[in-house]
């Protein structure tokens, strides 16, 4: 073996191996999951949010059904109804309207379109303010109907206590209910990484 082939052999040893390029053999990387996910709760939370919406404004227009879920011991249902009878058909239209909004923001989750977190987030902040007006709502018309009860003799006292009591439980289960999915939306799509995402959607 002569010089030459000598130092090209020790310069090939002594040269680090570079490791083949896996460009060609890579995986491509699979798109996340969470755009199917939120965009399908999205569209089920916004069905039954229209639904309940719709049950809620017409319910006032069927004094049978209003008497058939009303507990025996409260006051007739219809006279506390028919004071509240356009309050409750405005909360029902704007429940179906925020839940029509919400339908459409689950559409565009799933097919990853750019404009749907931009429009779930204005959902975020139209459902936060509507919980409130619909929690307040209802909390007042219960205390209307405790006090078309307190009218009557033969329910003890205490028993008022527990009712209103129970009605401010269900005022705060009510708001913290209602604001856990659009307070869930709004931390989720203020992520850096969420919004690289989303960044590479149509």
């Amino acid at each position: 073996m002569d010089g030459q082939q000598a130092g090209n052999l020790a310069g090939n040893e002594s040269r680090p191996s570079t490791p083949p390029s896996s460009g060609a053999n890579a995986e491509p990387q699979k798109p996340p999951l969470w755009p199917t996910v939120l965009g399908v709760i999205a569209i089920v939370f916004g069905c039954l949010g229209a639904l309940m919406g719709a049950i809620t404004g017409a319910l006032p227009f069927f004094p049978r059904i209003v008497s058939w879920m009303t507990p025996k011991g409260q006051a007739d249902p219809m006279a506390v109804m028919a004071k509240w009878r356009w309050w409750s058909v405005s909360i029902g239209a704007m429940g179906v309207a925020v839940a029509a909004l919400l339908l459409v923001c689950g559409i565009g989750l799933r097919k990853r379109r750019r404009w749907g977190p931009r429009a779930t987030l204005k959902w975020a902040a139209i459902k936060i303010v509507s919980v409130v007006v619909v929690s307040v709502v209802a909390s007042l018309i219960q205390q209307d109907q405790l006090a078309a009860m307190q009218q009557r003799t033969d329910i003890p006292s205490q028993a008022f206590v527990v009712m209103r009591a129970l009605n401010g439980f269900g005022l705060f289960f009510a708001l913290a209910w209602g604001w856990a999915l659009p307070v869930f939306f709004l931390i989720w799509f203020t992520r850096g990484g969420v919004k690289q995402e989303v960044a590479r959607w149509a």
